[in-house]
């Protein structure tokens, strides 16, 4: 938990970045921070998670302007157990995910699930 919190404070210091642009960590096949947009603040997309030869894959958490997902990830989309926020209506999404499409209602246990890249 303390290494993400390292994570997330450097990357507030907040460069101006430019498109899908990787803020911290190694973004190509370990842990890292990438941003899509001018800047963390004003990004389009943040991804905070794992990489395997540049394509975010394995477990993240992902903020857009319109939801935040915690969960697992493949091919930069999410796949397998993961949970949405839909920021605007306050409604979760928890369960499994096939190709950025929510598939079916699962409870499932946060804590275990990716170790690594808690929220």
């Amino acid at each position: 938990m303390k290494r993400q919190l390292a994570l997330m404070i450097t990357c507030l210091v907040g460069a101006n970045v430019g498109i899908a642009d990787c803020l911290y960590g190694d973004c190509e096949q370990r842990l890292g921070i990438q941003t899509t947009g001018k800047s963390f603040f004003n990004a389009k997309e943040t991804y905070v998670g794992d990489f395997t030869d540049g394509k975010k894959t394995g477990c993240a958490t992902i903020r857009t302007d319109k939801s935040i997902y915690f969960g697992q990830v493949k091919d930069s989309k999410r796949d397998g157990l993961g949970t949405l926020l839909d920021i605007n209506s306050g409604k979760v999404k928890e369960g499994r995910w096939k190709n950025n499409r929510f598939k079916e209602t699962m409870t499932i246990d946060l804590d275990g699930l990716c170790p690594q890249v808690q929220p």
